[in-house]
């Protein structure tokens, strides 16, 4: 198993810090087959709504809120 430091304040870095580590960014992902189609397309504004509510959750989470404040580190 690798382990990545991260260094900086824990009030600053976010879930979706960590998350951008390992994940291309919203919206910048390989279009699938059938996108292109009248429901393909309303699917993806439902799927990019749900990225986009996702990644607000992920940056509203500092570490600091993750861990506690009470952890010691």
């Amino acid at each position: 198993m690798a382990f990545i430091l991260i260094a900086g304040n824990r009030r600053r870095i976010t879930l979706m810090d960590i998350v951008a580590l390992f994940e291309p960014a919203p919206g910048n992902r390989a279009k699938e087959a059938g996108e292109d189609t009248e429901i393909g397309a309303a699917l993806q504004r439902i799927l990019t709504e749900i990225d986009e509510i996702a990644e607000a959750t992920l940056r509203s989470v500092s570490l600091e809120t993750l861990l506690g404040s009470s952890h010691v580190g």
